[in-house]
C-alpha cells in the first residue's frame, strides 16, 4: 500500500484567533475571529466581519512569535478567501496580497489573487505559494531581510461589503512544497486523497473537475524508499505560481528500485503566466536515480526540461508527445514513435546515441535543433526519424555542416568521424557540427530475422543467424550481412543502403546449449525500399 506525505511545516492552523490581529496600517475592518461556518481546513478559519472599507484599508496578520528558520527554495503556503471574488481588484493591482514581515507594520507583500486569476471570479478559497526571497509587489515600513515572523493577508477591494465576514484565512505552512509517495500501489488519486483530506489541505495536488491541479515538488519515491506507481488516462494541470523561484514545480523519480508506469497521462503547463510572460517554473521532470520508467501515449505540453536515467534499468517512452517543452535528455532511455513539437529551447532532445530515438517525429518553429548528439560512439549510427520545419538535409561523405540553429542534427563533438545511415522513408537530416566530420548515407533499410519455436511460437534466444549476399543484387556474392546471435526477443537486425533489391541466403541454427534446434535455411530478398522482416520457424532437435 502506498503512503503519501509532505515536508510542510505548520506556521498556524487558524483553528482559533489567537495570535491574529488587524494588519498594522490596514485597520478599517473588524478584528479577526474564529469562524466555524466558513473554513477549508479542520473546522475553523479566521475571518474578518463587516465594516471593511474599500481599497487596502482592511487586512489581518498572524504573529508567529519568533523568526521562522528559512532555507532557500522554500515557500510559504496559505489559504486565503474573499466571499465576493469579483469585488477584489485584478492580480496586478493586488486583488489579494500575501504579506511576510519582520515586525508589525514592516511587511512585504506579494500578489496572490485577483478577479482575473487563480479561479476567480468562480472560486473563493485559494492556496498561494510565495517565496519570500523573490522581489515583492508592495511594502509597508522597512521589513528586515531574512526575518519572517509575521504573516499577513491584504485584500484590495472595489466596494465595501456590508454583510457577513468577507475576508478569511486558513492554515499557514512553509517548506519546499514536496508531496511524495512511497510503497506499492501509488496513484495520482492517492496523492489527491492525501492532499485534500480536511485535516491536510496541503494545497499541492488538488482534485479539480477534469483532473488534478499541481504545484511544488511531486516526488515518486524517496532516496531511501522506493515506490511502485501506476496510473492511466489522467489529466494534470500545473498551477500558475508567479511569485516563486525557478524549479519550484518539478516531478522527481527517486530510488533505483522504483517503478513508474504511465499510460495516457496528460500534464499541461501554463502557456503565459498572469504576469504576461512565460511561467517562472514551467514544471520539470527528472529521473534522479536509475529507476524503471515506462510512459505510453502520454502528452506533455508547455513544460520545462525532462531528464531520464536509463542506466541498467529501462526508461521506455513509447508514442508520447512533448509539445512546446524544454530539452529532453534521453539519459540512455528508449524513445519509440514519439513526437517533439516546437520545443522552447535550442535542442529538442539531447542524446549520446541515435539508437535511443526510434521512428520519432520532430517539428520545428524554425529556431532549434531536433537532436543534439554529444558522442559519436563507434563512429556509425542509424537515423530513422522524420522532421518538418528544419533546414533541408543532403547526403554526402562528408556533408557540409551549417550553423543556422535550425539543423535537424547538431553533432556537438569536436573531432572524429561519424557516419549517419538514414533509413528508407526517414528525412535526411541537416547537419551542424562542432568539429567532427559527418558522413550522411541515405536510403537505409533494415533486415530483421526472428527465430521462433515452430511448435510453440516462443522466441529463441542465442540462435546463430548467418546471412550473405546471393547473386542478382548490388552486393558482391558472399558479402556477409549477418553473423550474430538472436537477442532476448529472438531477433537480429542489419541496416544498410542498397541500390536495388538484394537476394540473400544463409541459415539459422542453435546447437550450443539446450534447447537444441535443427538448422533452418534462409532464402529471401531484401527490398531496397522496405527491407526484409522474416520469421524463421525452427524445429527442436532433442
Amino acid at each position: 500500500m502506498a503512503t503519501y506525505a509532505t515536508d510542510l511545516n505548520t506556521v498556524n492552523l487558524a483553528d482559533s484567533s489567537t495570535g491574529w490581529a488587524e494588519l498594522s496600517g490596514h485597520t478599517s475592518g473588524a478584528s479577526p475571529s474564529a469562524d466555524s461556518e466558513n473554513y477549508i481546513h479542520n473546522s475553523v478559519s479566521v475571518s474578518q466581519g463587516t465594516g471593511q472599507a474599500t481599497g487596502t484599508n482592511a487586512g489581518m496578520q498572524y504573529d508567529y512569535g519568533s523568526n521562522i528558520s528559512w532555507t532557500t527554495g522554500e515557500v510559504f503556503l496559505m489559504w486565503q478567501y474573499y466571499t465576493a471574488p469579483t469585488n477584489i481588484q485584478t492580480w496586478a493591482s493586488g486583488g489579494m496580497r500575501f504579506g511576510i514581515g519582520s515586525s508589525s507594520g514592516n511587511m512585504r507583500f506579494w500578489n496572490a489573487m485577483g478577479d482575473d486569476f487563480s479561479g476567480s471570479p468562480y472560486a473563493c478559497w485559494q492556496n498561494t505559494a510565495i517565496d519570500p526571497e523573490v522581489t515583492g509587489d508592495a511594502t509597508d515600513g522597512s521589513p528586515t531581510t531574512g526575518i519572517y515572523r509575521y504573516i499577513g493577508s491584504l485584500p484590495n477591494v472595489r466596494a465595501k461589503i456590508t454583510k457577513g465576514a468577507p475576508h478569511a484565512c486558513d492554515v499557514v505552512r512553509y517548506g519546499r512544497g514536496e508531496i511524495y509517495a512511497t510503497g506499492t500501489g501509488g496513484t495520482f488519486a492517492g496523492y489527491a486523497a492525501a492532499n485534500d483530506g480536511s485535516t491536510a489541505r496541503w494545497g499541492l495536488f488538488q482534485a479539480v473537475r477534469g483532473g488534478y491541479l499541481w504545484k511544488g515538488l511531486l516526488s515518486l519515491g524517496q532516496s531511501g524508499t522506493s515506490v511502485t506507481f501506476t496510473d492511466s488516462n489522467t489529466a494534470i494541470f500545473i498551477d500558475d505560481t508567479p511569485r516563486i523561484a525557478a524549479g519550484f514545480n518539478k516531478i522527481e523519480v527517486n530510488n533505483s528500485s522504483s517503478s513508474v508506469t504511465w499510460t495516457g497521462v496528460s500534464i499541461t503547463g501554463v502557456t503565459t503566466s498572469i504576469t504576461g510572460s512565460a511561467p517562472i517554473s514551467a514544471g520539470d521532470f527528472e529521473v534522479i536515480d536509475n529507476a524503471t520508467v515506462a510512459f505510453t501515449s502520454c502528452t506533455f505540453s508547455d513544460m520545462g526540461s525532462f531528464i531520464f536515467n536509463g542506466g541498467t534499468n529501462d526508461n521506455d517512452i513509447i508514442a508520447c508527445i512533448f509539445r512546446r517543452c524544454g530539452e529532453v535528455d534521453t539519459g540512455g532511455g528508449l524513445f519509440d514513435g514519439c513526437l517533439f513539437s516546437n520545443s522552447e529551447v535550442a535542442n529538442s532532445v539531447t542524446t549520446t546515441d541515435l539508437a535511443e530515438l526510434v521512428g520519432c517525429t520532430f517539428e520545428s518553429d524554425s529556431s532549434n535543433h531536433a537532436i543534439e548528439l554529444t558522442s559519436i560512439g563507434d563512429g556509425t549510427m542509424d537515423w530513422d526519424s522524420t522532421t518538418t520545419g528544419y533546414d533541408s538535409g543532403s547526403s554526402g561523405s562528408p556533408v557540409t555542416p551549417t550553423s543556422t540553429g535550425n539543423e535537424s542534427l547538431y553533432v556537438n563533438v569536436g573531432s572524429g568521424t561519424l557516419t549517419v545511415n538514414v533509413a528508407s522513408g526517414a528525412t535526411i537530416p541537416s547537419i551542424r557540427s562542432a568539429g567532427a566530420t559527418v558522413n550522411v548515407v541515405a536510403g537505409q533499410v533494415t533486415t530483421t530475422i526472428t527465430a521462433v519455436n515452430a511448435s510453440t511460437q516462443a522466441v529463441i534466444q542465442y540462435a546463430r543467424v548467418y546471412l550473405i549476399a546471393a547473386a542478382g543484387g548490388p552486393l558482391t556474392v558472399g558479402t556477409e550481412i549477418l553473423n550474430a546471435e538472436t537477442n532476448s526477443s529472438g531477433v537480429v537486425t542489419d541496416t544498410r543502403s542498397l541500390a536495388s533489391d538484394q537476394p540473400v541466403e544463409g541459415w539459422v541454427r542453435k546447437g550450443s546449449a539446450t534447447t537444441y534446434y535443427k538448422t533452418s535455411v534462409i532464402s529471401a530478398t531484401i527490398d531496397n525500399a522496405t527491407g526484409l522482416d522474416l520469421t524463421i520457424q525452427m524445429i527442436p532437435d532433442e
